[in-house]
């Protein structure tokens, strides 16, 4: 019963430890400044969604582990592949994120840099 606690001790300082930056980040918002928010708020949008995203999978495969039984290895090769497409839609997103942002920031940059933004034409 000792390493069971013991465990549960590791295990719930490792989740502290794992999400105070995000809870620091939270704490450190009303004294930033709302000039230089705007710049800050990605990174702590990244860090909060990685927070969710590394603590989300960690509790299934526990909770697997502790069905009673024989485990045939089919079994166990359906909850690998479940997690991998879990993991493989999380990363899809990011891809999917991070192509419309760089989308859209060329798109402003071209409608900045074209005559008609100006009023005129270059000469």
């Amino acid at each position: 019963m000792l390493s069971f606690f013991a465990a549960l001790g590791w295990a719930s300082l490792a989740l502290a430890v794992i999400s105070l930056p995000s809870l620091l980040a939270l704490a450190l918002v009303p004294l930033v400044p709302p000039s230089h928010l705007q710049t800050l708020l990605c990174p702590m949008v990244a860090l909060a969604i990685g927070t969710l995203c590394g603590d989300a999978p960690a509790p299934p495969p526990a909770s697997c582990r502790a069905r009673s039984g024989p485990h045939s290895e089919s079994e166990q090769r359906d909850s690998v592949l479940k997690g991998a497409s879990v993991l493989a839609g999380l990363y899809l997103f990011f891809l999917v994120e991070g192509t419309l942002g760089l989308q859209r920031h060329f798109k402003r940059k071209v409608r900045q840099d074209s005559p008609s933004a100006e009023g005129g034409r270059r000469t």
